[in-house]
């Protein structure tokens, strides 16, 4: 089974326990040949110390450019101990291939 893989940017808001700043992040979309629909998931990385300075733990809510609100998380809880650099992302999401366009304008079409 083949698989085709796609990849955009967007901007958007991060929310960490009511502090919101400006953020981009990236989009992985991954469709199966003969699958009804596209797995999406998204992921961007922020400051540890930063994401410490406003109470992080191990989840955030990402505002997309779109209004949408979605968790991201990281791997694991977030401490002094942890990489400079901390990796959040989403769960992956199933994406009917006839909203894929409006629900992720980011992709080019």
């Amino acid at each position: 089974m083949s698989q085709h893989v796609s990849q955009a940017d967007g901007t958007g808001r991060i929310d960490v326990n009511g502090h919101v700043s400006p953020v981009a992040y990236h989009l992985i979309a991954e469709h199966r040949e003969n699958a009804p629909e596209t797995a999406v998931r998204i992921e961007l990385s922020l400051p540890r110390d930063w994401l410490l300075e406003k109470g992080f733990r191990s989840e955030a809510t990402l505002i997309r450019d779109n209004g949408e609100r979605v968790k991201v998380h990281s791997e694991e809880e977030v401490s002094p101990q942890a990489p400079i650099s901390v990796m959040l992302r989403t769960s992956e999401a199933p994406c009917p291939d006839a909203e894929f366009g409006r629900r992720y304008p980011e992709f080019p079409r």
